[in-house]
Order: C-alpha cells, then sequence, then structure tokens
C-alpha cells in the first residue's frame, strides 16, 4: 500500500518506532542485580582481605593509638623467632593427619556398607547425617562433659567396671586425643556424604567385566572403585584440610586450647594474639601464613582431581 494513502487514511508514518532504553530501564536489570552480587562480595569478602594484608604489614597498638609500619618484621618474628607458634604448628600438623585419616578410613567403610542394599537403609543414612547437622559449639560442650574427670560419662562407665578414671582433659596426650574424636564425631558423616554420592555415581560395566573375568572384591576395590574415585575423594580431602585448618569452636569450648598449649592450634592462637595481647598485625600476619600453609597442602588433591577431571 503507497505510503501516502496510508496517511491519507489516518495510519500514520509505517517506520516502527524506535524505543529509547534508558541505562536503568528493564533491559538493564540483570546488569544491576550482577553488580550488586559483585559489591556485596567485594565488600564482605574482598576488602577484609585486602585490609588484613595491610595490617599483616603493620605494629598496630590499641594502647599507643598508632600504627606503625614494620614491612615484613612481623612474617619473619612469626617464622624465626615465635617458638609458641612452632608448637602450634606441630599441634596443628598432629590434629591434622590423625583426624583426616580417621575420618577417611570411617567414612569410608561407611560409605561402603551404605551402599550396599538392606532394610531400613534410608534411615540409617538420614540418622548418620546428624552429628553433622550440630553446632561445633554444642558438640564441643557436650564431649567437654563427656571426657570431664570428675562426673563425665567416659569415667562414669570406667568406674562401673572398676577401672580408674582419666583426666582426660587436663593430662597429656588425652585433651589432644579428646578434640581429635570431638572433630572426627561431627565431621565423619560429611566425608560419608560425599564418599557415598561418589559410589553410586560409579559406573556398572566396569564392575560386571571384572565380575566375569573372576576379580575378587579387593580387586575391584582397587583397581576400579578407587581410581574411578579419586576425583571425589580430591575434593573431600580438599574441604576437611581446609576446615582443619580453621577450626576454632570445639577447641576453644573444650579445652581453651590447654594444658600447657597442648590443644593450642593457629586458629585459637590467632584469636589469643588478636583479642588477648591485642596485637592485630602480627595476628593477621598468622592468618596469612596459615592460609599459604593449607594452599601448600592442598595443590596436590587440586591437582589430582583436575588431572582426573580432564582425562
Amino acid at each position: 500500500m503507497p505510503t501516502e494513502l496510508v496517511k491519507q487514511m489516518g495510519f500514520g508514518d509505517l517506520k516502527p518506532a524506535r524505543r529509547k532504553l534508558s541505562f536503568f530501564g528493564e533491559h538493564y536489570v540483570p546488569f544491576w542485580l550482577v553488580l550488586l552480587a559483585v559489591i556485596t562480595i567485594a565488600v564482605i569478602l574482598i576488602y577484609p582481605l585486602i585490609y588484613s594484608i595491610y595490617l599483616s604489614f603493620m605494629d598496630m597498638s590499641l594502647g599507643r593509638g598508632t600504627t606503625i609500619f614494620v614491612g615484613i618484621r612481623n612474617y619473619s618474628d612469626i617464622l624465626f623467632d615465635d617458638p609458641i607458634f612452632r608448637k602450634v604448628l606441630g599441634n596443628n600438623m598432629v590434629f591434622m593427619i590423625i583426624s583426616l585419616t580417621s575420618e577417611f578410613l570411617l567414612g569410608f567403610a561407611l560409605a561402603l556398607l551404605l551402599n550396599r542394599p538392606f532394610r531400613g537403609r534410608r534411615f540409617v543414612r538420614v540418622l548418620f547425617l546428624l552429628p553433622m547437622l550440630a553446632a561445633p559449639v554444642l558438640v564441643g560442650t557436650n564431649f567437654r562433659w563427656i571426657f570431664n574427670s570428675q562426673f563425665g560419662l567416659l569415667n562414669a562407665i570406667l568406674r562401673v567396671f572398676n577401672l580408674p578414671g582419666v583426666a582426660w582433659l587436663v593430662k597429656s596426650p588425652w585433651p589432644m586425643a579428646s578434640i581429635i574424636v570431638a572433630e572426627v564425631w561431627q565431621y565423619t558423616p560429611f566425608t560419608t556424604l560425599l564418599l557415598l554420592a561418589g559410589l553410586q555415581s560409579l559406573p556398572d560395566t566396569p564392575f560386571e567385566a571384572a565380575k566375569i573375568d573372576g576379580a575378587s572384591w579387593w580387586q575391584q576395590f582397587r583397581y576400579i572403585t578407587l581410581p574411578l574415585l579419586v576425583p571425589v575423594i580430591s575434593i573431600t580431602a580438599i574441604l576437611r584440610i581446609v576446615d582443619k585448618f580453621r577450626i576454632f569452636d570445639i577447641v576453644y569450648v573444650m579445652t581453651l586450647g590447654g594444658p600447657a598449649r597442648t590443644t593450642d592450634l593457629l586458629p585459637t592462637y590467632t584469636y589469643e594474639v588478636a583479642f588477648s595481647q591485642v596485637r592485630f598485625g602480627y595476628a593477621a600476619a598468622i592468618s596469612w601464613i596459615t592460609l599459604m600453609l593449607s594452599l601448600v597442602f592442598l595443590i596436590p588433591f587440586i591437582k589430582g582431581a583436575l588431572a582426573r577431571s580432564f582425562d
């Protein structure tokens, strides 16, 4: 239809009207939502990290009301002139190795058990998750009562069998063993859950072929199950190692790092330096050294997980 005829009929111009989009219009709503999330993360996570790096190079004293730049002196004092840090680091290594090994052995055994069909399996799976749902402070409080030397549950059981009580939270090496037991009790279900998910995701074809070839259960586990579970094991190890370097609640509630710093770990020592000794710069340096140490332990597992994922 000719344009002049259209105009005479009163329909106006046939050219579509161009919509002018404002920067605050509907078209840019996703942009603003993402920007809001980025700003929130920056305020909550990135800014404290940057500020803690700044503090680690400072000698900050609330008493003097001054902040003095000292460079890497905090780091050098921690690594070379702080015997308490070396003792605490040794405690953290012992705690991490024993608790992590125990969680993996128990978690793997429970995952293999729960992966087999039996009556009431769903109920048992839910039951095993209950310790993981409890707050660490509550777990520490309960185990402090269980290991109490005077009226604790464990010593009461020992007295029933005419056995002498033990000062679980006082006499070495029992305090470290006590917090390891509490940690393993709470977080073994987490390891079990991840390994069980990995077991259920394995394909059936390799196992059926191995059965036809006459492979035993141990041979199937060693040559099929373990290699296929390497990515899941690596991810589980990464998550648990990170937690081992930031455990605070259970230790603080059960022993306060004592007696004589036998259970003092890196997070509890950092807390003491920051809020008891009021040395925020020194505490920030300890926290960054702790982060670097945890990354050293994580690198092999990260490489293993990535290598298996891209095979």
